[in-house]
């Protein structure tokens, strides 16, 4: 039967797959790469700095088991673990200092490297506050916008933007307040505008419809005119009307009226004549009204009564009115 090496020779084999082996000192689990050989122990590579200081340390010769259980163990463990804490802790501050340092570092060259910058514009936005102020707003906006929502501490620096910032408001709102009347008159212009159109247009359509009643009124004075002398004397509304008959003595009485117009300027004076004629247009029967007097650019109604045979009237077919 074969003998296990470490019974022949004492040495430890290594731990492998299935055969679990812990550290002499902190038994912790040990592996294949972890695992050192001390004095025919197996150890862990932390452990190794520990055992050996305590080798260095004079003490009477005894198997490395022996020292090992006279050492605390326990506190070995916790010792590497608060060693681990404090430099995991070390490892985190530093990166928060740093990024502080790398923060304070950043903020410092910005205003640093915008320091000149943040002068001029704010140089320039002085001047330009006494002749152009919206110009000058511009440049403080400007700065506004460079400057952001950064914390300047430079005091110098610092005066200059809180400066610009509050100049900013103020032209902000005296500028704003300027804009509104500016608006405001500008409505008002264009609002007075077109209260002139309209007047305008209004008074051309007035213009526009007097013309067309004077062309309207020189239409008809021509057309009058024309029949003046065309026609000087109008006759209408002849109307005739049997009045009484006497059929024993065959007479009767009949009533005749015409409205006779004057289209001349002058007054006339004028006989006014009805004639019933039969139906072939022979003349029956007529009736005079004399010295009729009838104005300039006037009109009358004529009136007439005759007497006649009645089977003559009643053989009239139609009836006339002439003036002469």
């Amino acid at each position: 039967m074969a003998v296990p090496r470490e019974k022949q020779s004492g040495v430890p084999d290594p731990p492998g797959p299935g055969d679990p082996r812990h550290c002499a000192f902190c038994k912790e689990l040990l592996t294949a790469k972890t695992a050192k050989q001390f004095r025919n122990e197996l150890i862990c590579n932390e452990c190794v700095a520990v055992v050996a200081a305590a080798q260095r340390t004079p003490k009477p010769a005894t198997s490395i088991a022996d020292r090992a259980a006279a050492i605390d163990t326990a506190a070995i463990a916790m010792n590497r673990l608060a060693m681990g804490v404090v430099l995991s802790l070390l490892s985190v501050g530093g990166v928060v200092i740093g990024a502080i340092l790398v923060g304070h570092a950043t903020e410092d060259t910005w205003e640093l490297d915008n320091a000149a910058k943040i002068h001029t514009l704010a140089a320039e936005a002085n001047r330009l506050d006494t002749t152009d102020q919206r110009a000058a707003l511009s440049k403080y906006e400007e700065l506004n916008r460079l400057v952001g929502k950064r914390q300047v501490h430079d005091p110098e620096l610092k005066q200059v933007v809180e400066t610009a910032k509050n100049r900013c408001g103020e032209l902000e709102s005296k500028l704003a307040a300027e804009l509104a009347r500016e608006r405001e008159e500008a409505r008002q212009r264009e609002q007075s505008k077109r209260d002139k159109r309209r007047r305008d247009e209004l008074e051309q359509q007035q213009k526009e419809e007097a013309r067309q009643r004077e062309l309207a009124q020189w239409q008809e004075q021509e057309r009058r005119e024309k029949e003046a002398r065309d026609k000087p004397i109008d006759i209408s509304d002849i109307g005739v009307k049997l009045v009484d008959t006497t059929p024993s003595l065959d007479l009767c009485t009949y009533s005749w009226k015409a409205t006779v117009t004057n289209r001349t300027a002058s007054p006339v004076s004028l006989s006014v004549i009805l004639t019933l004629y039969d139906e072939e247009g022979y003349e029956l029967e007529s009736d005079y009204k004399f010295g009729v007097i009838i104005g300039g650019q006037k009109n009358e109604v004529v009136t007439g009564q005759g007497m006649t045979k009645l089977s003559t009237f009643n053989r009239a077919a139609k009836y006339g009115v002439s003036v002469r």
